[in-house]
């Protein structure tokens, strides 16, 4: 597959947490084979809204806090909370819906 996915991993300072949402998606993307494209962002500049007013390509957001995130991202892009992925309560779902989103064409 060649069409790459560009995923952006958000935190408020772009720094740790936003790094282990990255490790972790960068792993699930190569166990399922789906070339990406990572960005660590920091939510607490303007960094997410740049990005989106560049019409920078993004097809899926990990993050958190999930409630902030959702009102920053355009509805059409998926947004995935990150903290699971962090606490382990929940990351199985949180993964699937991770594959899920890599995997739609």
């Amino acid at each position: 597959m060649s069409f790459r996915k560009t995923v952006l991993c958000v935190c408020s300072t772009s720094l740790a947490t936003s790094t282990q949402y990255l490790r972790t998606v960068e792993d699930i993307a190569r166990e399922i084979k789906v070339p990406v494209k990572l960005q660590n962002i920091a939510s607490q500049t303007d960094q997410l809204e740049q990005w989106f007013e560049k019409k920078l390509p993004a097809h899926l957001v990990v993050g958190s806090p999930f409630a902030a995130l959702r009102k920053r991202v355009p509805q059409e892009i998926p947004v995935v909370d990150g903290i699971p992925l962090l606490t382990g309560i929940g990351k199985d779902k949180v993964v699937a819906q991770i594959k899920e989103i890599l995997l739609k064409k």
